[in-house]
């Protein structure tokens, strides 16, 4: 009976979404912002974006003004982007990504041809951005039709003001659990009101948490931080070329000395390791793609071995001794073949990690030749590929 009363239930919140007028949800916040996000070509507001993560012992906050302009044709973001954070800001006018410095008067831009996920795709500076704008569409009820994910509607109000609350619950992944969206629908602003992620391992929860202020809906064409009056009053431009980022700091690895999960009681000083070619993966526990990814490095450590390239890990977030648990159970949901050295988080100084996970490979000079950041479907053809075409060009 009891079963019987829950799978009761589940209809009820399931015939809601498509029903829900008639089963007393008013779903006409969440109308609204459908209908302004499809009848409008430009987008702002502010937002107010917290982040922690499973490592992290405090939490992170990040304020910017977000302006977002349609364009169909665009294959990168869909249309222009700019996200504003007073000193610095970062943008795509559909010809260059750029970041501008305010205090130092530098602006630095990127062709997107050839670095696509600078700045702003491969950071946390994405999570800023509203892409359910370039490509608006009905996902409350499309998410119906995908039996493992369970939804539940609540109506509130405050001030007058109607809001629709919608929480998502995620199915059930091999290592992380109760992963959970609740998305809050403003009826007066036809935007969302405060959107929030949880995710859960082991007791410890990790967050994210968006709140949105000073909606504008509107059919601008232009965003004026990219007029080329504004532009000129920079002191100094750089072309931004991921050969010298890379370059910075990194002809000596002996910042990456530390201990190997592998076997827990060896150090290996990683400079010293007279492969001619090195790779490595950075990732850390709180990375569902760096869980992902581990299955490919295992296999291309295997067809390459007896070759002149050897793989490890990196891991500079998580701390090997307050994490253990977390560490272990990490690998045990996802075993490793290779070897990975915990380092620290002062490594961002060293190399430009803009995202996780980050595949990179070296010479013997520790030069670093190769750099991929992301997973993908198809990301051992391509790690393949990359790997022989170093060693079959090796000098």
């Amino acid at each position: 009976m009891i079963y019987f009363r829950f799978f009761l239930i589940g209809l009820l919140v399931i015939f809601s979404l498509v029903y829900g007028r008639s089963q007393g949800i008013d779903m006409s916040p969440y109308e609204s912002f459908l209908a302004d996000l499809k009848g409008h070509e430009s987008l702002e507001y502010d937002v107010l974006f917290k982040r922690k993560r499973f490592a992290d012992q405090d939490t992170s906050s990040f304020r910017a003004h977000v302006v977002l302009i349609k364009d169909n044709i665009d294959s990168l973001f869909g249309g222009q982007v700019l996200i504003d954070m007073d000193s610095i800001w970062f943008g795509y006018d559909g010809k260059w990504i750029m970041a501008g410095d305010r205090k130092n008067s530098e602006l630095t831009y990127g062709d997107p041809q050839l670095t696509p996920k600078v700045f702003i795709k491969s950071t946390y500076i994405n999570e800023l951005i509203v892409g359910r704008f370039f490509q608006p569409t009905d996902f409350i009820r499309s998410l119906k039709n995908i039996s493992a994910f369970r939804i539940s509607l609540i109506n509130t109000s405050e001030n007058g003001n109607k809001f629709l609350k919608a929480n998502i619950f995620f199915p059930k992944d091999s290592v992380f659990t109760n992963e959970k969206l609740t998305m809050t629908f403003d009826g007066r602003n036809h935007f969302y009101h405060q959107n929030v992620h949880t995710l859960e391992y082991e007791g410890q929860q990790q967050l994210e948490e968006w709140t949105f202020s000073n909606v504008s809906f509107g059919d601008q064409k232009e965003i004026s931080t990219f007029h080329a009056d504004s532009i000129r009053g920079y002191k100094k431009f750089i072309t931004y070329s991921p050969n010298a980022a890379l370059e910075t700091d990194v002809n000596n690895l002996g910042f990456l000395h530390g201990r190997i999960l592998g076997t827990y009681d060896t150090f290996k000083a990683l400079s010293h390791d007279p492969a001619p070619f090195t790779f490595l993966v950075f990732w850390y526990t709180g990375c569902v793609s760096c869980g992902r990814v581990v299955p490919v490095i295992n296999q291309l450590k295997s067809d390459f071995t007896g070759k002149d390239i050897r793989f490890y890990g990196v891991n500079n977030i998580d701390n090997a001794s307050m994490e253990q648990s977390l560490l272990t159970s990490f690998r045990d949901s996802y075993p490793m073949d290779f070897m990975t050295i915990m380092s620290d988080i002062k490594l961002d100084d060293h190399i430009p990690i803009h995202g996780y996970p980050t595949i990179m490979i070296l010479n013997q000079h520790k030069d670093i030749i190769y750099h991929k950041t992301g997973y993908s479907d198809d990301l051992y053809e391509k790690l393949t590929n990359a790997i022989n075409g170093v060693l079959s060009n090796r000098n």
